[in-house]
């Protein structure tokens, strides 16, 4: 949702799930910047681009 131009993204129903949620998301994320080397996530806010 982020690389399609949201800035935040809301995890409020996952809380019902799995009080640790967010945790797990921001370490995901994290993980995921540094697999990418994305320094930022605002670097990734709105790089999708059109398949055609």
């Amino acid at each position: 949702m982020m690389m399609a131009g949201a800035c935040c993204v809301q995890v409020g129903a996952a809380l019902f799930r799995d009080p640790y949620a967010p945790v797990k998301i921001i370490e995901g994320m994290n993980a995921w910047c540094d697999r990418q080397g994305v320094k930022s996530i605002g670097e990734i806010v709105g790089t999708v681009r059109p398949w055609c």
